[in-house]
């Protein structure tokens, strides 16, 4: 067992009865849950990207507005 183990969930297994001539619904209704979900996921994902993307703009525009010239020499030269 790794450390990173201890920290992954264990999938939860569920184990359900379908009759053959219900099969087709039962699988259209999966893929259905299963393509709401992966919406759901792209959205988070969308939205997270696009606050680092916000967030690391304005922090660059910060760090593009600091003079080191002028840090320098502020210091002096026995600095």
């Amino acid at each position: 067992m790794g450390i990173f183990d201890f920290f992954r969930k264990k999938p939860e297994i569920r184990a359900e009865e379908v009759k053959i001539d219900r099969i087709e619904d039962f699988l259209s209704e999966k893929r259905k849950e299963a393509k709401i979900r992966e919406t759901n996921l792209y959205d988070i994902v969308k939205e997270l990207l696009s606050n680092l993307i916000k967030d690391l703009s304005t922090k660059n525009n910060v760090l593009k507005n600091i003079n080191i010239n002028e840090k320098k020499q502020m210091k002096g030269p026995n600095s």
